[in-house]
């Protein structure tokens, strides 16, 4: 669900970006039907995951959230990681957010025929919703979370 965060570290590669949307689609093992660039950019996602996901500081987080709330603890990180990012993003860019956000778009799009339908979907409801826009106001986020699914 940290989309923002997963296009920052895969960009300018236009095959790493489109893979960091399908890493959240494509499941089980690559079998080879996707397009290289984009099984770099799956490969990538997993891999960001798997780092985020064991590291201590995380596994920490997850315990410090209330007992009711852990069970959505994932999301609830990834979603506030994006809005820190968004926050701070000009530390990490060069490229004004709302920029760079719009360059996602168009990369995404031009990769559309080749994601899984579950990224297509997604991606029409980023577009349409602005939803890499709407983490930077933590106001926003929840209707982020709500549009994401």
């Amino acid at each position: 669900m940290n989309f923002l965060a997963h296009f920052h570290l895969a960009w300018p590669d236009e095959g790493l970006v489109a893979g960091g949307l399908e890493g959240d689609y494509y499941k089980g093992p690559l079998r080879g039907d996707l397009p290289r660039a984009i099984e770099r950019g799956v490969i990538l996602h997993r891999a960001i995951d798997a780092y985020t996901d064991h590291h201590p500081l995380i596994a920490q987080l997850r315990k410090d959230l209330p007992q009711g709330l852990r069970r959505y603890a994932g999301i609830l990180i990834d979603l506030s990681f994006d809005h820190y990012l968004s926050l701070h993003w000009s530390t990490f860019s060069d490229l004004p957010l709302a920029e760079f956000n719009d360059r996602v778009y168009r990369t995404l799009s031009t990769h559309e025929s080749s994601l899984s339908d579950g990224s297509r979907d997604m991606l029409a409801r980023m577009v349409e919703y602005d939803i890499l826009g709407l983490y930077l106001d933590w106001e926003t986020v929840p209707a982020a979370a709500a549009r994401i699914g």
